[in-house]
């Protein structure tokens, strides 16, 4: 039982510290964000429990597999402009190999 709690306590620090980082990251990248852009993303987050974004994967949307006209794609590819699925309505991202 002491190992397994010990162990939990050590996780446990390290998620709140891997958490407070992500939060401070994020805060420094929100403040770069367009904020009609910020505005459309958290409403969407909300509304889709917490998945506001999908990855245009082979011509598909990821969240709901639907395929996106291929017209979209380079729009999409250049992120020039917010590109949102026309099933379920997530905006379309192309990831970023690596």
């Amino acid at each position: 039982h002491a190992r397994i709690a010990q162990h939990y306590e050590q996780t446990t620090v390290q998620a709140r510290a891997e958490i407070t980082e992500l939060e401070t990251r994020r805060a420094q990248l929100v403040a770069l964000i367009d904020p009609e852009l910020l505005r459309q993303y958290e409403e969407l987050r909300s509304r889709f429990d917490g998945i506001a974004v999908a990855a245009l994967r082979g011509g598909t949307c990821s969240v709901c597999k639907v395929a996106v006209p291929r017209v979209q794609h380079p729009i999409i590819a250049r992120a020039n402009s917010v590109v949102r699925c026309d099933s379920c309505r997530r905006i379309l991202v192309v990831p970023e190999e690596g």
